[in-house]
């Protein structure tokens, strides 16, 4: 074995180890999600799910500029999904 073999196996595990982990850890047993289309779309309101994740935080903000708001995000750390709605007269009003 060469010198190097101990002291690079050692830093490489150093760095490993010290990565951020975005893992995500799922939800209590009894965890109900409410950022669903059939718990939060109103009778007047259009709504879109969008897919998020902590690499894109930002894919679903052109949404905001066609009159949605963002109404909810569902649970995960690094991946989720966004609710966006907006009233059906925004809709009709050509957003």
């Amino acid at each position: 074995m060469s010198r190097c073999f101990m002291p690079c196996v050692g830093g490489a595990a150093l760095v490993l180890t010290s990565l951020p982990l975005f893992a995500d850890i799922a939800p209590p047993q009894e965890y109900v999600e409410e950022c669903t289309l059939e718990r939060q779309q109103g009778p007047e309101e259009e709504c879109r799910v969008c897919d998020a994740s902590f690499k894109g935080r930002d894919d679903c903000l052109a949404l905001g500029a066609q009159g949605f708001e963002h109404r909810c995000r569902t649970y995960g750390a690094s991946i989720w999904k966004e609710l966006w709605c907006r009233t059906k007269s925004e809709q009709k009003k050509g957003l």
